[in-house]
């Protein structure tokens, strides 16, 4: 709450630049894994070279920033060399200092390993690929060692979850943008047959991966269920797994249309090969140039990567945001459900929603002692923080029902042991008084 507003919305977008930058960089991987000849196409090095500058980017502002947003100075104190100090003192500012130095060594592996092919030995590109590799999973060990990873119960195992949930997203999505971008608006039908089914594999397992490292990760930051739409990281939580489906039911229909022209009709094509006297190599020339021919093809399948990758830049911008929200299981608080006995025989029932500092929804239910729903001459209520000699304040209640009385604007303004006290008028000679003690919470 001490921050600056104009400090933390830059931060924020420090944050997606880094995250955008991860994953354009991971189109390295779908180079090296998917499309060799992608080593010397210009436009993919272009891309390959903006993630790794974005990187490199999101890391510095993040250094500039993080000491102004501590201390909830302004924008003018992003050159402050005192608070520069400061933050390289911390965890935050090595971690990020640890990330530029293996950006700086992948930059040198990167320029190694997109040499055209006839100028490197195979055993010294296998080399340099595998440095890259490990390099490059340092670099994303970094985002979980300042992130939420860092905290909380178990946080080797997860630091290692989110490193690989951010490697699966960073494989995946950088990718379909080399896909979309290079690949299929060059439709070489060689290049084609080769590269998709191999990503069409290794997007099948980032998704495995994604799916069973993000579910431990909800439910390390999330507890109970509850706190799912209570909690602001819970709302951002669910917009973003919703994001992560709706991407994975597109990729469904592209991943479909892979097995469809390049793995169905190689296997049918292999099973008849015997008969037909034809060999393999030939047969699979063939149905390389058939497929080329079919143009329509390639526009559904960038048509659907295209909006594989919109959605992409909605969750990676729902992913910055959720990095600066406190997790779930720390924010959330119980709302408070009592039923109180009155002198008269009845009860009633007080609750009190979401137990915050601010505008509150109080509702209070009256019952007979035969536990129905009964209307009383009059219901009161007033809060009051002792310990503070803050109150009694009076907290109008309106009726909305049988025996139903709320509000939505009992102000709670400050932390602390709270006390609510409910007077229920059922005639002019019983008059019941009832206490709930709660505690409120930022």
């Amino acid at each position: 709450g001490g921050t600056d507003g104009l400090v933390s919305d830059v931060f924020t977008v420090a944050r997606w630049i880094s995250f955008v930058g991860i994953v354009l960089f991971g189109g390295l991987a779908f180079v090296v894994l998917c499309w060799p000849r992608g080593r010397v196409d210009p436009r993919a090095r272009k891309l390959i070279w903006y993630g790794w500058w974005g990187t490199t980017a999101g890391a510095v502002l993040g250094l500039v920033l993080q000491g102004p947003y501590a201390a909830g100075t302004g924008m003018l104190d992003v050159l402050n060399t005192s608070l520069l100090k400061t933050t390289l003192a911390t965890t935050y500012g090595r971690m990020l200092c640890g990330r530029l130095v293996l950006l700086g060594a992948l930059a040198v592996l990167t320029v190694r390993i997109l040499r055209e092919p006839e100028r490197t030995a195979e055993k010294s590109r296998a080399r340099d690929e595998d440095l890259a590799a490990i390099c490059g999973l340092g670099v994303l060990a970094t985002y979980g060692g300042v992130g939420h990873a860092a905290a909380g119960t178990a946080p080797t195992l997860a630091l290692l979850s989110d490193t690989t949930h951010l490697a699966a997203a960073s494989v995946w999505l950088g990718g379909l943008v080399l896909l979309a971008a290079c690949l299929l608006p060059q439709r070489r039908a060689g290049e084609l047959a080769e590269a998709l089914p191999r990503f069409s594999k290794l997007a099948l397992g980032c998704v495995a991966v994604l799916t069973v490292t993000g579910t431990y990760q909800a439910w390390r930051e999330i507890w109970p269920i509850p706190a799912l739409w209570s909690t602001s990281y819970g709302q951002i939580l669910v917009a973003k797994v919703a994001g992560f489906l709706l991407i994975v039911a597109v990729a469904w229909f592209s991943r479909q249309a892979v097995l469809r022209r390049y793995v169905t009709p190689v296997v049918h094509a292999l099973s008849v090969k015997d008969d037909e006297g034809g060999s393999v190599a030939t047969i699979g020339t063939a149905e390389a140039e058939a497929i080329d021919g079919d143009q329509g093809m390639v526009r559904r399948l960038r048509a659907s990567v295209g909006i594989e990758l919109l959605l992409g830049v909605v969750v990676l911008a729902l992913a910055a945001v959720l990095v600066s929200q406190a997790p779930a299981r720390t924010t959330y608080v119980k709302p408070v459900d009592r039923t109180v006995q009155l002198a008269s025989g009845g009860t009633a029932t007080v609750k009190i929603t979401p137990v915050k500092v601010g505008s509150n929804t109080v509702s209070i239910d009256v019952f007979d002692d035969q536990g129905k729903a009964v209307d009383a001459k009059a219901v009161t209520a007033t809060l009051a923080l002792p310990s503070q000699q803050y109150g009694p304040l009076n907290v109008a209640v309106t009726r909305t029902g049988t025996g139903q009385y709320s509000t939505t604007s009992a102000a709670l303004p400050k932390p602390g042991n709270w006390e609510l006290v409910v007077r229920v008028q059922m005639s002019e000679f019983d008059r019941d008084v009832a206490q709930v003690d709660f505690t409120v919470t930022n």
